[in-house]
C-alpha cells in the first residue's frame, strides 16, 4: 500500500491500517511499476539515481573490456549498451522536472 501526498505532515489516511482477508497491508514509500521507482509524492529521484548508477556502471565496463580506444568503436557500444538503459521510460520520468514559467 501506498500514501500519495504532496503534504509535508502526514496524510490523513496514513493513519489508518488496511487490512484484506484479515491480513494488514504492509506500508511501502516507494513502488517499481514496469521498471520505473517511484516515491509517495509521485518523484523519480530514486529512479533517476539508480539508472545513472547502473549506466555508468556498463561505460566503465564498456572501457575496461575494450582494448581499442576508437572513438567510432565506444560511442557504438555507448550506443548499443548504455543509451537504452537511460531511455528507458524517459517520456514518464523526464518532463517532471520541466519548470514552467
Amino acid at each position: 500500500m501506498l500514501h500519495i501526498s504532496n503534504n509535508i505532515r502526514k496524510s490523513y489516511n496514513s493513519h489508518h491500517s488496511y487490512k484484506i482477508s484479515g491480513v494488514v497491508l504492509s506500508v511501502n514509500t516507494e513502488f517499481v511499476d514496469l521498471g520505473v521507482t517511484m516515491d509517495s509524492k509521485l518523484r523519480f529521484d530514486t529512479h533517476i539515481l539508480t539508472m545513472v548508477y547502473k549506466a555508468h556502471i556498463r561505460a566503465a565496463l564498456i572501457r575496461r573490456c575494450f582494448r581499442s580506444r576508437d572513438q567510432n568503436l565506444l560511442f557504438t557500444a555507448f550506443i548499443v549498451y548504455v543509451l537504452p538503459l537511460l531511455e528507458y521510460c524517459s517520456p514518464v520520468w523526464n518532463p517532471h522536472f520541466i519548470v514552467t514559467l
